[in-house]
C-alpha cells in the first residue's frame, strides 16, 4: 500500500509527534509498504529519504488561527495529486491539517486524522476554528483518538461524529 503522512515536523526534529510518525512510517516500510512524509523544511535535514521513508519538505509555518505562510499552494497540489491508498495527518491546529481544509473534498484517497487533543479548544482565539471543525472532521474517513475520554474525542461525540477508533498512543514496538 502507498501512504502519505502529513506531520508538521519529522525526523531529525525531535518530539512526540515526530517519533510516533517515524516509528509507524518505518514499520510500514519494513513490511513492504511505500510511505512518504510531507513536513516542514528544516535547515538540518540534508536528505530526502530516511530508513526507506521518503521525505518531502515544504516551507510553510502557522495555522488557520495565527495565519499560514509559505508554499501552501504547492502543498495542497502535492496532496491532491497523491496517488495512493491513504493519507494520515497527525495533529490539528497546525499547517499540514489546516492547510488542507479548502481542498479536502478534492482528495480522493482515504483520509485519516489523529487530532492529538485539541489544545486550543478552550482558547477564545480558536472559537471560530472549533465552530467550523465538525464539518471538517466529517470529511475524514476515520479519526483516531488516544483515550476513551478526553476533550478531542468528547468534542467528536458531542457533534455526532462516530467514525473513529480509540488506540493508545505509543512510539516503539521494542519498548
Amino acid at each position: 500500500m502507498r501512504f502519505l503522512f502529513c506531520s508538521e515536523f519529522y525526523f531529525p526534529s525531535v518530539g512526540g509527534v515526530q517519533e510516533v510518525m517515524r516509528q509507524i512510517a518505518e514499520r510500514l516500510v519494513q513490511n513492504g509498504h511505500d510511505v512518504t512524509v510531507a513536513t516542514t523544511r528544516l535547515a538540518n535535514r540534508d536528505f530526502d529519504n530516511h530508513n526507506g521513508v521518503r521525505i518531502v519538505e515544504f516551507g510553510i509555518a502557522g495555522n488557520l488561527v495565527r495565519g499560514m505562510d509559505g508554499e501552501l499552494d504547492r502543498y495542497q497540489d502535492f496532496v491532491r495529486a497523491f496517488d495512493g491508498d491513504a493519507i494520515m495527518i497527525k495533529a490539528a491546529q497546525q499547517w499540514t491539517f489546516d492547510g488542507l481544509w479548502p481542498v479536502l473534498d478534492e482528495i480522493t484517497c482515504r483520509k485519516v486524522l489523529i487530532p492529538c487533543g485539541f489544545s486550543g479548544l478552550y482558547e477564545p482565539s480558536y472559537r471560530d476554528y472549533f465552530e467550523a471543525l465538525p464539518a471538517i472532521l466529517r470529511k475524514f474517513d476515520h479519526l483516531i483518538f488516544y483515550a476513551e475520554r478526553y476533550r478531542d474525542v468528547d468534542f467528536a461525540r458531542k457533534h455526532g461524529i462516530t467514525n473513529f477508533s480509540i488506540l493508545p498512543n505509543g512510539a516503539s514496538e521494542v519498548e
